[in-house]
């Protein structure tokens, strides 16, 4: 059976021969500086056609997301190609990428497509990158590119979406949780808390059923305990991304992966409302240890449950499980968007 990306590999081969190699002034042309290996593949396709190819599909593949990206035309999210790629193509991608260039992505685009990756500097030149375009942003090597002007816009394109995923995304992702706590009845609570979902449960795509036990630990437990491990946490927060995709049309701006990571983030914020961690650019929750875990516990002024990050001092207060609580909502949300 035909995979459902045939008819896109179809497309992108005819593309790739039009864009054919910047550097190239007639047809393709060996790299003497890094001969590959003359070898027949199990199809009988030779390695350095099959080579060819995969860079015309990446070239091609460039050239799209750049007039998709009208922000910016000219610069392209390193991630967000990158997992277009190794998502249509697996199998040229973990020859060529992962086998040739010892799985540096960014090695390869300035090696075999004159694709350079630009880091962001925050500061000092020494400092970090810190913004969510992953390693930077992709540029073509082109003479009519003012580089001053595209990376003025890609600063402006970093800070549109950092933000987006501080305050955005956060109140998506508390929308979402709430929606599926409030539809949740006290029976369902109880024995959602102490029960495994089945496997067509856990895997259907975009199934807010995994968050259903996590959310009757949390916030339906009625007794100090229920502890959450963020490593179990993490295929929830994927599927979470689903419906993410849907309500926030900026996270097109952002890879699979990346997402994910902020969706970690924002979602420990939610459980985390009144000590809140930081909200890295990429980071998100997976720069903590996977072996922290969330639990109720007694909050000792107030006398109230509370959902609490290990012995960090991160803690958050929780809903009612019966009807929508506009404290809590203000709370979690902190202070008005114009004072942040």
């Amino acid at each position: 059976m035909n995979s459902p990306y045939d008819s896109g590999r179809s497309s992108a081969t005819s593309t790739a021969h039009s864009v054919g190699s910047l550097g190239d002034s007639g047809g393709a042309q060996k790299d003497h500086s890094n001969p590959l290996p003359e070898k027949e593949d199990e199809e009988g396709v030779a390695w350095d056609e099959r080579l060819r190819y995969f860079v015309g599909v990446v070239k091609s593949a460039f050239d799209a997301m750049r007039s998709e990206q009208r922000l910016c035309n000219g610069s392209v999210c390193s991630k967000r190609l990158q997992d277009r790629i190794e998502w249509d193509y697996p199998a040229e991608y973990a020859t060529f990428v992962n086998g040739l260039f010892s799985r540096s992505w960014d090695r390869f685009l300035e090696a075999k497509t004159d694709i350079v990756c630009y880091p962001h500097n925050e500061g000092g030149a020494e400092s970090n990158t810190k913004w969510l375009m992953a390693h930077g942003s992709l540029r073509c090597r082109l003479r009519t590119e003012d580089i001053n002007r595209v990376r003025d816009a890609d600063e402006m394109l970093g800070r549109m979406v950092r933000d987006k995923c501080l305050w955005d995304l956060e109140d998506a992702c508390r929308s979402i949780l709430m929606e599926v706590f409030l539809s949740m009845d006290a029976s369902a609570i109880v024995c959602k808390g102490c029960m495994r979902l089945n496997k067509s449960e856990q895997y259907h795509l975009g199934s807010l059923a995994v968050w259903e036990p996590i959310l009757a630990r949390l916030w339906g437990r009625q007794t100090v305990g229920g502890a959450v491990r963020l490593r179990d946490m993490e295929r929830p927060s994927q599927q979470l991304g689903f419906h993410i995709r849907l309500r926030c049309r900026w996270t097109e701006l952002l890879g699979n992966n990346l997402l994910a990571k902020c969706i970690c983030g924002s979602v420990l914020r939610v459980f985390l409302n009144v000590e809140k961690p930081e909200m890295l650019p990429v980071a998100g929750a997976g720069a903590r240890p996977a072996k922290e875990e969330l639990a109720v516990k007694l909050h000792q002024p107030s006398g109230e449950l509370i959902v609490a990050l290990g012995d960090t001092g991160l803690w958050g207060r929780r809903p009612p499980s019966s009807q929508p609580n506009p404290p809590f909502v203000a709370c979690c949300r902190g202070y008005p968007r114009h004072t942040r």
